[in-house]
């Protein structure tokens, strides 16, 4: 009976263990020269090597984004929205 028990215990912490976010993740939040956040704002993620676009996401009411699952590498950080400047960050290692 123990032993029985004991399986469904490991069989159980095997699939919570299986169930975390594969990858890395980076978030952070958008804000504008008045220090107001940027809802609606396009982030997108872009390979440093030659610009291809990774990931892409959009700020919520709040500024705040998170790109997740993403697999190391060098990136930059390309953020866009209306009447504002684009935003290029420098080469971001994951």
């Amino acid at each position: 009976m123990q032993s029985a028990i004991l399986c469904l215990l490991l069989l159980f912490l095997s699939c919570e263990i299986r169930a975390q976010p594969l990858g890395n993740s980076l978030g952070g939040l958008v804000k504008d020269n008045r220090n107001e956040a940027i809802p609606g704002a396009t982030v997108r993620l872009l390979r440093a090597v030659d610009s291809t676009l990774v990931r892409g996401v959009l700020t919520d009411a709040n500024g705040k984004f998170i790109v997740t699952a993403i697999p190391a590498d060098t990136y930059r950080l390309v953020i866009t929205s209306v009447g504002n400047k684009e935003y290029r960050s420098a080469a971001i290692q994951i």
